[in-house]
């Protein structure tokens, strides 16, 4: 009887964990994507393929700027990797969690930057993804130009690898992405189809955040010594 507590309560973390950490693949929202939409498109490079990653700037002079989006596409890359950290209501971007720094937060670092420089190279326009013009036809429709001067229909790949728990850090992503998203800068899953619809800009979400265990499955992997 002992042996049996003993293996229920080893596996009562794991079972809270699907409670406390519900992360979903089929409820995620049609702006955010997975690896595996990616590789059934055949307008945006695969996630392994966009090259750079995010790597906080050493320590800046007063007056000096760094330019996050900028230094991707002069780097001659089509997207970047960014790992992202819940802390006091703001998602900070590094890749080390003891480096972080409050005044880097996704939204500073590229939300908002991506919005400006998207909104300097199109004209004011509607939402596309959500038209209530039932009579308007694709032809008729404005697509945004994106950032790459070659081809502007190249779509910037954003890669969110979040290292937080996704019951905290969740509402919280989806409340920052809502501007880019009401813009129409956003890819998206076309609700009839499911087939992607590329905008400007692709967001992503590393393939290991949908696997990624909990911390209560993780002391439980501890515990059971595996």
């Amino acid at each position: 009887m002992f042996f049996v507590v003993v293996q229920f309560l080893l596996q009562l973390p794991r079972l809270a964990s699907h409670v406390l950490e519900p992360v979903a693949m089929e409820e995620l929202p049609g702006f955010i994507q997975l690896s595996s939409t990616l590789e059934k498109s055949g307008h945006i490079e695969s996630p392994e393929s966009i090259g750079c990653v995010y790597e906080a700037p050493s320590s800046l002079t007063i007056g000096d700027t760094y330019d996050a989006v900028g230094n991707t596409l002069i780097s001659g890359c089509t997207g970047v990797k960014v790992d992202l950290w819940l802390r006091n209501h703001d998602l900070l971007v590094g890749s080390d969690p003891k480096c972080l720094d409050k005044e880097r937060t996704l939204q500073t670092v590229y939300l908002q930057p991506l919005q400006m420089k998207l909104a300097a190279l199109n004209p004011p326009f509607s939402n596309t993804s959500s038209t209530t013009d039932k009579d308007k036809s694709d032809s008729d429709e404005i697509l945004p130009i994106g950032l790459f001067e070659g081809n502007p229909t190249q779509s910037f790949t954003l890669i969110l690898d979040v290292q937080t728990p996704a019951r905290t850090t969740w509402p919280r992503l989806l409340a920052e992405l809502r501007a880019l998203n009401e813009s129409g800068y956003l890819s998206y899953r076309d609700n009839a189809t499911q087939d992607l619809v590329v905008r400007p800009v692709t967001l992503v979400l590393a393939e290991n955040e949908c696997q990624r265990p909990s911390w209560i499955e993780r002391l439980s992997r501890i515990m059971r010594g595996s």
